[in-house]
């Protein structure tokens, strides 16, 4: 007996739809699910920065309190995420600390704002560290700060940034030098934007007006309180320690001529107009070096409150912050 087979075509649709189920349940047994969820390091996904539109919605409106809680918030889950993971790129980013450290200059807290600028590889932290180093007056320790971010490898406008706001360390004890006219003539030179540029501009102004002001004479403050006791120190606007002097002198020299008139009379020794005269006489030597002093004070006040109102008046935290490269987002 012979057998005719029957040649039957196969369909290539019809065969796939058969066989895919038993070859992807080997593929699943073989491999396990996993190994096509996964994906290489490199094409991973990098986490994402925290969403800090609620904190920056609160530090935008000036709750600088509900910011720094939020932001507090945000950046101890970050930490928790890292140590967890183990994995550097899950560190709370540096933005963060930046803006806790600006809520915390916004309270007055200068000490614990500094503690949260420790990246020496941010400009933002460095460039406000600076800041923080000139408000708590610390001279030395923000010329430093200033030497090394013009140093490092910052751009040439984040350099200049702190050059200008460096700059005013010089200004403490050398007001009057000449030079820093072409400190600050030559920063506006290398400025791109017009906002920097006019800044480092009306410093210079600000220098030449300074070089204007009436300051007290020593010598004509002790000649006046040499002819009459306080009017030295009145001449340099300390108006309670002239009166003050004018009080004891006048007392101390007038009681002394008045002993020394009655103990003529009286045909008696001087001894105390002699006394008294000796006190008035301390007071009268001690009324004209106070005259001096008084008006070397005022000089040295007019100073500082030259550069003080420089820095408040242009380098305010206001200005820190629209410089220092710090971006706030507010979403709702």
């Amino acid at each position: 007996m012979q057998f005719k087979f029957k040649t039957v075509p196969v369909q290539p649709m019809h065969l796939i739809r058969r066989c895919w189920p038993p070859i992807v349940l080997l593929l699943l047994i073989t491999f396990g699910p996993g190994s096509f969820l996964a994906q290489s390091p490199e094409k991973a996904p990098k986490p994402k920065s925290p969403s800090t539109s609620l904190a920056d919605r609160f530090y935008l409106r000036g709750e600088y309190d509900l910011a720094l809680i939020e932001y507090m918030r945000l950046h101890q889950n970050a930490s928790l995420r890292s140590s967890k993971d183990n994995n550097a790129s899950t560190r709370p980013p540096a933005d963060l600390a930046t803006k806790i450290a600006l809520s915390y200059l916004h309270r007055g807290d200068i000490k614990r704002s500094l503690a949260w600028l420790a990246d020496r590889d941010d400009f933002s932290q460095q460039y406000i560290l600076l800041f923080g180093l000139l408000r708590e007056g610390r001279t030395q320790s923000a010329l430093n700060q200033m030497r090394f971010i013009t140093a490092a490898s910052f751009t040439d406008h984040q350099q200049n940034l702190a050059r200008l706001l460096g700059g005013t360390v010089f200004l403490e004890g050398l007001a009057d030098s000449r030079e820093h006219d072409q400190y600050y003539l030559e920063l506006a030179d290398r400025f791109q934007d017009p906002e920097s540029r006019q800044l480092s501009l009306q410093v210079y102004q600000s220098l030449q007006d300074y070089r204007q002001l009436e300051f007290k004479s020593e010598l004509w403050a002790g000649v006046f309180s040499a002819l009459v006791p306080g009017s030295g120190q009145i001449y340099a606007e300390h108006y309670v320690d002239g009166s003050v002097a004018f009080f004891f002198n006048t007392m101390f020299l007038g009681s002394a001529i008045r002993l020394y008139q009655l103990e003529e009379q009286a045909g008696e020794a001087h001894q105390f107009s002699l006394v008294t005269g000796i006190i008035g006489i301390t007071f009268y030597i001690s009324n004209i070096l106070g005259a001096r002093n008084a008006a070397r004070r005022y000089n040295i006040y007019q100073q500082r409150k030259f550069y003080q109102d420089i820095r408040t008046h242009f380098f305010n935290l206001d200005y820190i912050e629209r410089t220092s490269q710090i971006q706030f987002t507010e979403t709702f």
